[in-house]
C-alpha cells in the first residue's frame, strides 16, 4: 500500500539504492518483488510503500532517519540493530487549528499531509514553520514535530495558538515565577500565555523536508 507524503520520493529511492548498492530502478524492482512500473508510479505520485521499504531497511540495518532526510549515518549501529523502530504517520496540521485542539483531534480539513518519522510518539503532530520568529534555531520552511504538552521546562520550544487560532512557535521562559513566551529572533515581541496565547504543544524534533 502506497502512502502520500511531503518528502521527496525520488531522493529517498536514490538513497535506498545507494545503501543497497543497486544501480537501476529495474534491479530495485526485482529486489523489492514489484513491477518496474511500480517504481515509476511511486516517483510520479511522490508516494511509497513504506511498510515494504522499512521492512527491507530492517533486514539490511539501514538507518531510516538517514533514508528519509539524508542526515546521519547510512547504517544503524550494531547495538541498535536488534530493534526495529517503525515510522509513525505524523499529521501535518494547517497554520490554523480548531479551537478545541489538541483535546479534540483535528478533522481532515485541518490536516495538510503526513510525515513518516521513526521514533516519535504516536500522538505527535507536525506543522510547517512560517516566518522567522525562531531564527536561527528553526528556519522558515522547516517542519517541527510536537506533542500535546503536560509539563514544560524552562527553555522548551512550544506551539502556541493565538486568538485567531493561528499557530506559532515560541520559547517557554520562567523568570521569578512568571511565565513568558519569547522568540529566538529578537525582532519579535515577548508575550504571556493568556486567553489570547495558549500553549498547545511542546516541540520534540525539527525536520528538514526536501520540497518536491
Amino acid at each position: 500500500m502506497s502512502s502520500k507524503n511531503s518528502q521527496n520520493t525520488k531522493e529517498i529511492l536514490k538513497r535506498f539504492k545507494k545503501a543497497l548498492n543497486i544501480k537501476t530502478d529495474s534491479d530495485l524492482a526485482k529486489y523489492l518483488g514489484v513491477k518496474q512500473n511500480t517504481i515509476s508510479t511511486w516517483k510520479s505520485r511522490n508516494s511509497l510503500d513504506y511498510k515494504l521499504i522499512f521492512s527491507k531497511c530492517d533486514e539490511k540495518n539501514i538507518n531510516i532517519d538517514w533514508l528519509l532526510t539524508g542526515e546521519g549515518e547510512m547504517f544503524r549501529k550494531k547495538k541498535d540493530s536488534v530493534e526495529f523502530v517503525p515510522a509513525v504517520a505524523v499529521p501535518i496540521i494547517s497554520a490554523q487549528v480548531p479551537a478545541g485542539f489538541p483535546a479534540m483531534p483535528p478533522e481532515d480539513d485541518y490536516i495538510e499531509d503526513y510525515l513518516y518519522i521513526p521514533g516519535v510518539p504516536k500522538n505527535s503532530y507536525a506543522v510547517k514553520v512560517r516566518g522567522n520568529s525562531m531564527y536561527p534555531t528553526i528556519k522558515d520552511g522547516e517542519y517541527v514535530i510536537f506533542v500535546p504538552c503536560v509539563e514544560l521546562k524552562n527553555g522548551d520550544v512550544v506551539i502556541v495558538r493565538d486568538e485567531w487560532n493561528e499557530v506559532m512557535l515560541k520559547r517557554y521562559r520562567v523568570k521569578d515565577g512568571e511565565v513568558f513566551l519569547t522568540s529566538d529572533n529578537p525582532e519579535y515581541p515577548t508575550v504571556k500565555p493568556n486567553g489570547d496565547y495558549k500553549i498547545i504543544g511542546r516541540v520534540i524534533k525539527k525536520v528538514r523536508v526536501e520540497e518536491v
